[in-house]
């Protein structure tokens, strides 16, 4: 109870009243009044008032009573109790994995020119395992991945965006660009990489592209940040363009993944197109 009140009611307390008056737990009667007076001689007046403010103010919570909402049944008052705590931590689990937003959410320059880009359907059996179904919008995957080809590009430029208030505040997270080189692949040595925190920060940094292995999913790591529920975006782009005398080819894009900086996962992926 004291963490509930620290906490400013984010701590959630589930009373479950196992073979026990609800009424005997908040008034202390009954087994309750002949403990606590054991209690009291032994640690004290303000040890045990505060117990009994405790009992008294979770007794008064809602909560499981075995005989009033499972008839005595301890199976079915065990599943009121999972379905309950389920439903409550719901919205955290969907927080704690990776989110990804696909090459078709992204804002690509020239993205619609079918002489500078091509899009495909990819199976799914051929993405990268920790590539999860926690698409943007939770789109459904379908049978396969859109996927896009840098055919020939001068001024390559690729950005994206998220709501923070979707991620869970104080938690850090990492934005990754999940690309694939190809053998052939053409650019200037370094990609640029700017993160637009939500708290108004930049982070930009460069990332030598042509040392990269080939033909096998990779992170390119655009930045972290810190979830603060501003209500604003995190923004990342991925700009290779200051050259604009190089053609830029054999780059596929995936998509981009906001992810926990606790989040398992495997960073090169060495099957599939």
């Amino acid at each position: 109870m004291e963490s509930k009140r620290k906490s400013g009611g984010q701590v959630v307390v589930i009373p479950v009243f196992y073979n026990v008056d609800p009424s005997d737990v908040r008034h202390q009667k009954g087994a309750f009044e002949t403990a606590f007076q054991k209690h009291q001689g032994r640690y004290g007046d303000e040890f045990v008032k505060k117990w009994r403010n405790a009992l008294t103010t979770a007794s008064n919570l809602s909560g499981y009573d075995l005989h009033q909402d499972a008839h005595g049944n301890e199976g079915d008052l065990v599943q009121k109790v999972v379905a309950y705590v389920r439903q409550k931590l719901q919205p955290i689990i969907d927080k704690m994995y990776a989110v990804q937003v696909p090459a078709d959410k992204l804002e690509i320059d020239h993205g619609n020119n079918s002489r500078k880009w091509n899009w495909f359907v990819d199976g799914n059996d051929r993405i990268p395992p920790w590539w999860t179904s926690r698409r943007l919008n939770n789109d459904n995957w379908g049978e396969g991945t859109e996927i896009a080809e840098v055919k020939k590009e001068y001024w390559l430029h690729i950005a994206g965006e998220y709501e923070e208030n979707l991620l869970t505040p104080g938690w850090t997270y990492e934005v990754h660009f999940v690309v694939k080189l190809k053998q052939d692949l053409e650019m200037e040595r370094t990609a640029k990489l700017i993160l637009d925190a939500p708290n108004g920060t930049s982070q930009e940094s460069r990332e030598n592209l042509m040392g990269k292995p080939r033909d096998q999913w990779i992170e390119i790591k655009v930045g972290e940040f810190k979830a603060q529920n501003s209500g604003r975006k995190v923004e990342f782009s991925l700009y290779a363009s200051e050259d604009d005398t190089i053609r830029k080819k054999g780059i596929y894009v995936l998509g981009a993944q906001i992810v926990p900086v606790f989040f398992p996962r495997i960073n090169m992926y060495d099957n599939g197109r």
